[in-house]
Order: C-alpha cells, then sequence, then structure tokens
C-alpha cells in the first residue's frame, strides 16, 4: 500500500495572500510526467516562481522528507500530516483533468476530510478550459474524483468551478473561505 500511496499522492498548501488553500490532486504516475497531472503542478508553481507575493507553496520540503521515508508507517504518518494542513486551510483546491486518477484512494480520502470533518470551500479548477458553462461542467464531471461526484450529488459539497488559470485560481482561492464564511451556492457555481 505505501508505494501505490506514494505514486498517487500529491499534497500542497497554497498561500494566496490570507487565505490558505489546501491542494489535492492525484499526481499517480508521477513518473510518467506527461500523462498525469504533473503538468498542472509544473504550472501552479511557475505561478509560485514568478508571483511569489501572490502565491506561496508551504510545507513542500517537509512532505518531500516524509514521503523519503518509506517506512511500514508511512500511510499513517502521511496521513496525520495531511489532516494537520487541511485543518488549517480555508478552502480546498482540486485539479481536474482527464490524466486524474479519479479513484485514487489518497486523493478521494483527502476530499472526504476537507469536505465532510473540516467543512472546507471547494474549487475545482479544469485544466485544458478556458471558459466554463453548465455544460463544460456536465461534460467534465467524469474528470472529478469519485467523491467529490458523490458530494455534489448528494447537495453536501459546494463547489465553485472555474477554469486553470492565474487570475481565476487566486480570485476564488482569495474569496471562498472557511473562515469568512463564503462559500459557494450550489454544486456546480461558476466562478
Amino acid at each position: 500500500m505505501a508505494s501505490c500511496l506514494l505514486g498517487s499522492l500529491l499534497y500542497f498548501t497554497l498561500k494566496i495572500m490570507s487565505t490558505e488553500t489546501y491542494i489535492a490532486f492525484d499526481a499517480y504516475g508521477i513518473k510518467d510526467k506527461l500523462n498525469s497531472n504533473w503538468p498542472y503542478l509544473r504550472n501552479l508553481l511557475a505561478w509560485q516562481h514568478s508571483f511569489p507575493e501572490r502565491f506561496g507553496f508551504n510545507d513542500l520540503e517537509d512532505m518531500v522528507k516524509l514521503l523519503e521515508l518509506g517506512d511500514d508507517l508511512l500511510e499513517t504518518r502521511i496521513q496525520k500530516f495531511l489532516i494537520k494542513k487541511i485543518e488549517a486551510a480555508d478552502n480546498l483546491l482540486v485539479v481536474s483533468s482527464a490524466q486524474m486518477n479519479v479513484e485514487s484512494p489518497i486523493l478521494n480520502w483527502q476530499i472526504k476530510q476537507a469536505v465532510q470533518t473540516y467543512r472546507l470551500p471547494v474549487i475545482v479548477a479544469y485544466a485544458g478550459v478556458s471558459a466554463l458553462t453548465p455544460g463544460v461542467i456536465e461534460e467534465n464531471l467524469c474528470h472529478l474524483p469519485v467523491k467529490l461526484r458523490e458530494y455534489m450529488a448528494e447537495g453536501s459539497a459546494k463547489v465553485a468551478h472555474v477554469p486553470l488559470n492565474m487570475d481565476k485560481v487566486e480570485r476564488a482561492c482569495k474569496f471562498y473561505s472557511r473562515r469568512e464564511g463564503h462559500y459557494a451556492w450550489s454544486d456546480k457555481t461558476i466562478f
């Protein structure tokens, strides 16, 4: 399980101004950087590099060290680490693409914790989409993690949808905040 977990987990906390965003997306197959969500993480890292006053990843080095431990308790350690970060976050960002492993156990576990336990507002950023309409969201539902689709169907997750572009992601992450009580109107709010 630990090796599967290593391959399918990618976590970062993005600090945007005073709002802390927990970014959870599947990076299964990260060794194959063309057929995974790795290029989208690289976009986020490029934003941070270009605009450090607007974007900042926290705790990346701690996560890398944790992943390098490779012990039998790795899954438990990762989950404890992630819980602390989810608990401290203002919102959850999920980057959605056709390459996403929508059934990834660790990805769906992160979403469950963020939505059910910590009631974080959810922002979905769609890779490869320049503008969103209700039809575009419907067409791309199959690229959302199973747990998120489940919560949307039952109405237990309020989700803001944005294209994966710097300005839209930044504005959505600044606006939606558990601490400020700002949530999307529905499960398919276009921001």
